[in-house]
């Protein structure tokens, strides 16, 4: 199964990724990984509330 990768900041040296996994039909799964400078910030809160709203709402997925 594949998916996509969203890089949190391309602009500054890696904070993270959330990545989206499709699996099954109308189902997604969502991992994310933070770098340990940008823990405890709510980087991980806010992109993966962002991919989940997308993943539902743009995405055709129907469960996260």
């Amino acid at each position: 199964i594949h998916g996509g990768a969203l890089v949190i900041d391309a602009a500054r040296p890696f904070a993270g990724l959330v990545y989206l996994g499709p699996v099954a039909a109308g189902v997604v799964e969502l991992s994310y990984g933070i770098a340990p400078p940008y823990r405890g910030r709510g980087v991980a809160t806010r992109a993966a509330r962002l991919a989940a709203e997308w993943a539902l709402d743009e995405g055709g997925f129907s469960r996260l």
